[in-house]
């Protein structure tokens, strides 16, 4: 009980702490960055882009209590040394532009730290179906996942309250995971990521007065690729479900990709392709967008939490189901551009 009312009293101090201290960044009176249109971008005055630092330091400030209460593991060392290199090249991208291989090799670097302190995969889980992986294959899929977590999170980084929004209900959901495994320290360090979002949005959701920049999503998709890794590894939950919980930001990324691949273009050349970017091409607001996604997250966080423990067979017709929705979902979107057009 007393652990609990801890971990409680921390996740609203954190909750209270990344709110302040974003609105400051906010105003500009301390570090200030501010991001401008491009070919990417869906906003049209600069606006500060150093909200990550307001979510990292509340973040990082909660776990001096939780590293009391629940012990600090060589996991946890691992994951701050990650975090750490990946915040110092995005702060400095923010600040000055990096070029894409250096920002690449930082977190080809993260991920290798945390591959030594065995934050990797040794076996495929999905509902009905159980693969023993080769422990080169399964560090392989674990580097290329956190690579590609870390990333994403950034891809999707495009309109107000998005990305905050996929920290606030993605790492709830996993702590939520966790505490129904039994994992309270993995849940009380979920919640402070949560909470921290939550205090960013105050100062994100739409209209947005601040960004959380590279600093905010990169350092996101690295904990939820790590997190999610080590959940699978300690037999929390498979990594299927924080796919699932993840996947609004999973599906879009890893489709417009493979879309722009397939048509030749350059990848990581700046964009507006994403679905989130099309639908508010069609007028929607980025508000209206962003409670839509919102929507969207709470369901598969809902159905992850729901079937976690179901049978093989309910979850095979959960994974079924989702995918059914996100080719309806996409195929509506493109098929309202084509109507746009025509008329």
């Amino acid at each position: 009980m007393i652990k609990l009312a801890c971990v409680i009293a921390s996740t609203v101090a954190v909750f209270a702490l990344a709110g302040w201290l974003s609105d400051q960044l906010s105003r500009g009176r301390w570090l200030l960055a501010l991001d401008y249109s491009n070919e990417r971008s869906l906003h049209d005055s600069p606006t500060p882009r150093t909200g990550g630092l307001a979510i990292f330091i509340a973040f990082a400030l909660a776990q001096l209590p939780i590293g009391w209460l629940f012990g600090l593991s060589w996991d946890g060392a691992a994951l701050s040394l990650s975090v750490v290199m990946v915040l110092v090249i995005s702060v400095v991208d923010d600040l000055r532009n990096v070029a894409v291989i250096w920002r690449l090799l930082v977190h080809a670097g993260a991920a290798v730290v945390l591959l030594m302190s065995d934050f990797s995969l040794h076996a495929l889980v999905l509902p009905g179906w159980h693969w023993m992986m080769p422990s080169f294959v399964g560090g392989v899929f674990s580097f290329l996942v956190i690579l590609w977590f870390i990333n994403l999170y950034n891809f999707m980084d495009g309109i107000d309250g998005l990305a905050g929004g996929m920290g606030v209900i993605g790492f709830a959901c996993l702590g939520m995971l966790g505490a129904q495994s039994g994992d309270w320290g993995f849940a009380a360090v979920c919640a402070a990521i949560s909470a921290a979002c939550g205090g960013f949005l105050l100062s994100n959701f739409a209209p947005a007065r601040i960004f959380m920049g590279d600093a905010g999503a990169s350092v996101l998709g690295l904990l939820a690729a790590a997190l999610s890794l080590k959940a699978h590894r300690d037999d929390m939950f498979s990594l299927w479900l924080s796919l699932l919980v993840f996947s609004p930001f999973v599906i879009d990324s890893s489709v417009t990709l493979l879309r722009r691949a397939i048509a030749g273009e350059v990848i990581w050349d700046a964009h507006r392709s994403h679905f989130y970017q099309r639908i508010v091409g069609l007028g929607w607001s980025h508000r209206r967008t962003a409670l839509c996604e919102y929507l969207l997250m709470i369901a598969c966080a809902a159905t992850a939490l729901f079937f976690k423990d179901a049978d093989a067979g309910l979850q095979r017709a959960a994974l079924i189901g989702w995918t059914v929705t996100y080719v309806m979902l996409m195929v509506a979107v493109t098929a309202l551009e084509r109507g746009r057009k025509s008329s």
